[in-house]
């Protein structure tokens, strides 16, 4: 995989994202992640460990996985665009794992429960969040906050494209309570959208939990030459707009590229600013700045969070910093937690 995506990023886009304020979580929310990574971490005592072996730009590289059964399928399709050969070395016990460190593949990618990250701080791994959640503020109405003197030109630039690209492009807005409209939503865009963006490795929220977030918010849908094209659950919570849940008809990756996409998230920015709120909630995306999806959020302004809610992390080390894992983390730069605080990842080693 290339790194073009990532070296035309503007350069505020690879440092140290600005702490965003939101509202201490609840020691009920609190308990219930606890429980939630004790249940993980009772079934995952050990985790399988394997080998991948393969040809990145060029160069052979051998990546070590220890799964838990969410790392081994994201990292292949991460390090290996064309592909790798994949060895079952069998079972480790989770608490020893950070001893992976010592051995001499390229790189070693573990699959941490969050109740074990202190095994990994001295050991010079990298702790980089599964999901990472993207906040927008909001600190005046949109088309003057995206032309403010303070952002790049080349942001600027962007708004002023985006905003002739939806009035061009014919799309239009709706706001609606329709019950309808929200089953529409769960079978037609919501649920074939996901399976097209995210294939085996989509997460399906019941269209009960759609339906119940729909009645605490409004559906967001916009069309083009009067025929829907995708849409949005949004729900407001205190100051904050919460967008969980996107969808295209039909799955329709091509128009959420013609400007579908962009067209909702500018309809929830302007939406958000007309019933006072001060913060978008974008929901989640992966932590590695070669995800397209993180490039775009990043690219209005969105700060990312870690995922308090999370079960686990990727811990991340290379033995040896050998040439295939230092061009894995020039072309993968990466958010990470030091100090309880998200950091961008450096090309050196930790």
């Amino acid at each position: 995989m290339s790194n073009a995506g990532i070296s035309c990023l503007p350069h505020r886009l690879l440092t140290d994202p600005k702490p965003v304020e939101l509202s201490p979580p609840s020691r009920l929310f609190q308990a219930k992640v606890e429980v939630r990574r004790l249940g993980s971490l009772a079934k995952h005592t050990t985790l399988d460990t394997y080998l991948l072996e393969g040809q990145v730009d060029g160069n052979m590289m051998r990546v070590l996985v220890a799964d838990d059964g969410y790392t081994l399928d994201y990292i292949h399709q991460l390090v290996y665009p064309d592909g790798a050969a994949i060895s079952n070395l069998g079972p480790i016990s989770a608490l020893i794992t950070p001893q992976l460190a010592q051995s001499e593949a390229d790189l070693v990618v573990i699959g941490a429960n969050r109740l074990l990250m202190r095994l990994f701080e001295d050991k010079k791994f990298y702790l980089v969040p599964r999901w990472i959640r993207l906040f927008l503020p909001i600190c005046s109405e949109p088309s003057v906050m995206f032309c403010n003197p303070d952002l790049d030109r080349q942001t600027r630039k962007y708004f002023r494209q985006l905003q002739r690209r939806i009035a061009d492009g014919g799309f239009k807005c709706e706001i609606t309570k329709d019950p309808d409209w929200c089953e529409m939503f769960y079978s037609n865009m919501y649920r074939p959208f996901a399976y097209q963006r995210h294939g085996q490795m989509a997460v399906i929220h019941s269209s009960e939990t759609i339906k119940r977030r729909f009645q605490n918010g409004v559906g967001i849908a916009v069309s083009r030459n009067s025929q829907i094209v995708g849409g949005m659950v949004v729900v407001p919570q205190g100051q904050t707009l919460h967008v969980p849940h996107v969808g295209m008809v039909e799955g329709n990756v091509t128009a959420a590229r013609e400007g579908a996409a962009a067209a909702l998230d500018w309809y929830a920015v302007n939406y958000a600013y007309s019933i006072g709120c001060n913060l978008v909630n974008f929901g989640h995306t992966r932590a590695f700045l070669s995800d397209g999806v993180l490039r775009y959020k990043l690219t209005w302004g969105m700060q990312p969070v870690d995922d308090d809610d999370d079960v686990a992390v990727f811990a991340i080390t290379s033995p040896g910093f050998t040439e295939p894992a230092r061009q894995f983390f020039n072309t993968h730069p990466f958010f990470h937690l030091k100090d309880g605080q998200l950091r961008i990842s450096t090309t050196s080693q930790k």
